[in-house]
Parts: C-alpha cells; structure tokens; sequence
C-alpha cells in the first residue's frame, strides 16, 4: 500500500490530479483510489470518497510469437507421439516472466478458424473485383458449414443477408 499526496480540491470545484506509480509485478492488479476531506477550519476528517479498477500490466517490448501445426493421425493406432521444439529467444532480449506458451487441439483442420468465424465474413462492397474479394468467402463458409453439419442459423442468415446486399 503507497499513500501519496497529489493536492487539494476545493468545495464546490472539479479538479483533475495526475499521479504516477511504478508496478512491480506482471498480471492483473487493482488499484484502489481513497480521497479525503479534511475541514478547512478544524482540520477534522471529513466523508471521502474511492474508486477501484483493475488493471493488466503488461511487459514491455514487441510481443512475437510463433506457431507450429501437427496433424495428429490415429486411424492406424490409439495413441500419438508428437515432439514440437520450442525456441524462445536469448534469455537477456526476454523481460522477465512474459513467456508463454499455449496449445490447442481441435478435430477439424479449420477448427482454429472457428473461434473468430464472424471475422470471415464480409459485407461486399466496392467496384467487381473487391465485390467478389468479399463475396466469395461468404459462399464457401455456408457450403462448408453445410458440409460438416456445423451450420447455425445465426451465422448462416448473417452470410446470406451479406450476399444479398452485397450483389
């Protein structure tokens, strides 16, 4: 807890304090703001006020990242045995404590795709070519989704509404 003094605000006045604080660790953290009124004749503590956010701190420098693929195949065997290599850069280019690593699986070569699906799609717009640019996705998302017996009416009715006002 760091109690710092950042100036007066008069009765019946607005006023806007600016203040610094330094974190000292990485992730999530709340700060908690307290003001206090002291009386201006007696000095006595007055009824205040607080607000509390949280807030992420993060590390500084240029995130990169980087991603490998495996294709896990058990149609001949119940089990798989995969190595994926992992290479962070060199220890003294990496802020401390801000590698991660994360996995996911998913049963369909386009399941990655699927967590953003509403991004891939498009209202078309503009001359031919750009027209048909955001046109084309629209169509074969609705035949894939047929396909693979994902089709949600939702999403469905949000391509084809696209299509229609796009042509």
């Amino acid at each position: 807890t760091v109690y710092q003094r950042v100036g007066n605000v008069y009765p019946g006045r607005v006023a806007e304090k600016t203040f610094c604080f330094r974190a000292s660790q990485l992730g999530h953290m709340t700060l908690r703001m307290n003001l206090t009124a002291r009386s201006s004749v007696d000095y006595s503590m007055l009824p205040g006020d607080a607000v509390e956010r949280r807030l992420l701190v993060e590390s500084e420098g240029v995130r990169r990242s980087s991603s490998s693929q495996v294709i896990l195949d058990v149609r001949s065997s119940d089990s798989f045995k995969k190595v994926v290599p992992i290479q962070f850069p060199p220890k003294d280019t990496i802020v401390r404590d801000s590698p991660k690593v994360s996995v996911s699986l998913a049963g369909d070569l386009l399941g990655p795709v699927f967590d953003n699906i509403d991004d891939l799609l498009r209202m078309p717009y503009g001359c031919g070519e750009q027209n048909m640019l955001y046109f084309a996705p629209n169509v074969f998302l609705i035949d894939y989704l047929q396909r693979t017996d994902s089709y949600t009416e939702t999403l469905a009715h949000k391509a084809e509404n696209y299509m229609l006002t796009g042509y």
